[in-house]
């Protein structure tokens, strides 16, 4: 039986004496919790009192809670993608597949300044070759740590091509930072430019020796060449790709390593799930230093869209800037975190003002209600949020949630279900 009041506690449990029998009162806050979930719990707790009752003598560890179906749902249900046949190949063969298809569009929107995935191909080849002219083994960690998001993201196709594992450094971190960070990670050749090497030479004085600089410069990509047939190295899905970094907020930032076929895993479903086609227009606001930075790059380019990058870092702190450019770039699908959504001026804008946008994603914080409660307010249904939720060890995110309307009448936003195979 279900009785609706005030709720004085999230969730409560009370047993009553009735004589022959005893009465048992669940209450909880609606806000937090639905009808189904708390069903579910009552079903557990009657498991375990009938089995109980009929067993004294058996411990509580020995009472199967959860029936059989909903384990086999648990334990192969969410996970029956993970061996897809379908799920197949590598990121590299993604993206090169997405060359031979895409030539002559866009892989790279850089405000004014275009790239096409013939030339990404190209430059980033020149990458691959330059290691493996190097004698650089597979599976070596290689620093990036630079500037210009272009010249980062041929960077980490080359690394990828040459079978090494990039290791994406912000430049806005303290030197000594990133000097730890480097020895932590085990990397010895590190792409940078002139100004930035001499600043780490001269702070880490004769530990920089360790560390071996290649300058980029605005001939690097054109140094090397290339052969009639290119020296490709094998690839395979179970290998390392990346190394990042956690915040360290909770003390010295840790390392993680990202696989091929976690990211790939990734990349596929928000494809799929956003309908991701050739010159879909996705864009790129987050900072290297973030794990977030890898799916605004290769969702589009793993599908033939474009990577749309704003000139001006500044950008993000100019509400209104921010979605003028929005709107000029034609973006689609916006990928940030709350901070930078709450930003919007939403009121200010009116209710078509984005012709173009379909999807914002939205991770790395917690999503307030009120906001999304603007956002329904200006916007209505037109623009789909979704809310992103996963450890940056978990590969990006594993829970999704499409968010609803009614979502912002909730105490917190639901970080959803995971995603098929997480």
């Amino acid at each position: 039986e279900h009785i609706k009041g005030t709720a004085k506690f999230d969730l409560s449990l009370r047993a009553f004496d009735a004589g022959n029998q005893i009465i048992f009162q669940l209450e909880y806050c609606n806000k937090l919790f639905e009808s189904q979930t708390i069903d579910r719990i009552i079903g557990y707790f009657r498991t375990i009192t009938y089995d109980a009752a009929r067993h004294p003598g058996k411990a509580i560890k020995e009472i199967e809670v959860i029936p059989e179906s909903r384990k086999n749902e648990l334990l192969y249900g969410f996970n029956k993608d993970l061996h897809d046949p379908s799920l197949k190949g590598t990121l590299q063969e993604k993206f090169i597949e997405n060359v031979n298809c895409h030539r002559h569009r866009n892989a790279i929107q850089y405000d004014d300044y275009q790239i096409t995935y013939s030339l990404l191909d190209k430059y980033s080849s020149a990458v691959s070759i330059q290691l493996i002219h190097r004698k650089i083994e597979q599976k070596k960690p290689i620093g990036v740590y630079l500037d210009n998001k272009i010249d980062i993201i041929t960077l980490l196709i080359g690394i990828l091509k040459a079978g090494c594992v990039f290791v994406p450094i912000d430049t806005v971190l303290p030197v000594k930072r990133v000097r730890e960070m480097l020895r932590t990670a085990a990397v010895h050749l590190i792409f940078t430019t002139t100004a930035h090497k001499e600043n780490y030479l001269s702070t880490c004085g004769e530990s920089a020796s360790a560390v071996e600089f290649i300058d980029v410069d605005d001939s690097f990509f054109s140094e090397y060449p290339l052969p009639a047939q290119e020296k490709n190295r094998t690839w395979d899905r179970d290998d390392p790709v990346y190394i990042y970094f956690t915040s360290g907020s909770t003390g010295t930032p840790e390392a993680f390593l990202g696989k091929n076929n976690s990211l790939l895993h990734f990349i596929n479903w928000e494809i799929n799930k956003f309908n991701v086609t050739a010159g879909f227009r996705v864009s790129q606001l987050s900072a290297v230093g973030f794990d977030a930075f890898l799916r605004n790059i290769f969702t589009p380019i793993c599908a033939g869209g474009t990577v749309c990058i704003p000139r001006n870092r500044d950008l993000l702190m100019d509400s209104y800037a921010l979605a003028q450019w929005i709107r000029k770039q034609h973006i689609e699908l916006l990928q940030c975190v709350p901070a930078i959504f709450r930003l919007f001026n939403i009121h200010s804008l009116n209710p078509g003002y984005f012709k173009t946008l379909k999807y914002i994603t939205l991770s790395g914080d917690v999503l307030i209600p009120y906001d999304v409660e603007k956002c329904y307010d200006t916007w209505g249904r037109d623009i789909q949020l979704v809310n992103y939720y996963g450890t940056s060890e978990t590969t990006l995110a594993k829970f999704f949630h499409f968010i609803t309307r009614e979502d912002a009448q909730k105490i917190r936003i639901p970080v959803g279900k995971p995603m098929p195979g997480a």
